[in-house]
């Protein structure tokens, strides 16, 4: 298994950076496009949409609200098949409102190398971006 983490601390407490990541009305701001949607359980599917309609996504594995979110993760048109990678969201507040968001990409060993083109991390350096900027608010 090939694993790579990010993190970053953003100036927002865990709920609010929630929020951010499970609103179809915000991820598009920081996820490059793309729309999340999911029912939010474990077993769900959860797919990123974009604004032409391609679609990419997997199945939530664990979800603690707030907290944790672990997905599968599949580059395709369908979302079905065996997963490329799984991505794991993690949230902690570590002082006054600030959180510290990971996100960890792990992939079979089959590939060459985790998240080859750095997309998670970069997604989370957009977030970070977002939030500092004024994003990261209460959905609508």
């Amino acid at each position: 298994m090939n694993t790579r983490t990010a993190t970053a601390y953003l100036p927002a407490v865990p709920e609010d950076v929630w929020i951010a990541l499970t609103d179809p009305g915000q991820t598009p701001e920081f996820l490059f496009g793309l729309a999340v949607e999911s029912e939010w359980s474990t077993g769900s599917a959860i797919r990123y949409r974009s604004p032409c309609g391609r679609v990419v996504g997997g199945q939530i594995v664990h979800i603690e609200p707030g907290r944790l979110l672990v997905h599968s993760f599949t580059d395709c048109g369908t979302c079905a098949g065996d997963p490329t990678s799984w991505v794991t969201w993690e949230l902690q507040q570590v002082g006054i409102a600030v959180c510290r968001v990971s996100v960890t990409i792990d992939e079979p060993d089959t590939r060459d190398e985790a998240d080859p083109d750095g997309a998670w991390a970069t997604a989370l350096a957009n977030l970070e971006a977002y939030v500092a900027g004024g994003g990261c608010r209460p959905a609508d």
